[in-house]
């Protein structure tokens, strides 16, 4: 195979006299945007991007979020997604599906620290993600509902109040004020 055709590049060809790397970046290039109204993401195959093309295996349509092998109808489903989720929050917390929602409308659907609305998104449906249940590792108290971000960082603080204090004093010195 003769070398690859870009300047200063000795790998070997490998299609249209280009390398693999570099036969890569030329197809990338040239990749125009995924088909779904409002995606801004590149085509990865089936004129969807990788979201909507797992959204489509998946679930067998780009708008429902049900799986393609539920056999029962959407009302069905979601019924038993209530059901799977009250046992999963019953499970891990020990609070029912009903009184998550009842801290939920209390918390008016925001972070108890930030006060903004969880912003992780689920992959296959693009909706907002449950706002995780934050608690004590130690007791099992429920403290309240956390976005995502401040449920992680306390919990990569490992809940420690005076890491908390240190944190928030680097951040004073170094410039960072609220």
């Amino acid at each position: 195979m003769p070398p690859c055709s870009v300047d200063g590049c000795d790998s070997k060809s490998f299609q249209k006299g280009l390398c693999r790397v570099h036969y890569r970046r030329e197809l990338e290039s040239r990749r125009e945007y995924c088909s779904v109204n409002g995606c801004k993401n590149k085509i990865h195959t089936l004129n969807l991007c990788s979201t909507h093309h797992t959204r489509l295996r998946s679930h067998g349509t780009l708008n429902k979020i049900r799986p393609k092998n539920w056999n029962g109808t959407d009302q069905e489903y979601e019924e038993h997604h209530r059901k799977s989720a009250n046992r999963s929050l019953k499970r891990k917390y020990g609070i029912t599906l009903e009184q998550y929602e009842v801290m939920h409308d209390e918390q008016n659907g925001v972070c108890k620290i930030c006060g903004n609305p969880e912003t992780r998104k689920n992959p296959y449906t693009d909706m907002p993600s449950r706002m995780p249940v934050d608690h004590c590792h130690e007791t099992g108290k429920i403290r309240g509902l956390l976005c995502t971000d401040c449920n992680v960082g306390i919990g990569k603080l490992n809940d420690d109040i005076k890491l908390l204090e240190k944190a928030i004093e680097y951040l004073r010195k170094a410039g960072k004020t609220a």
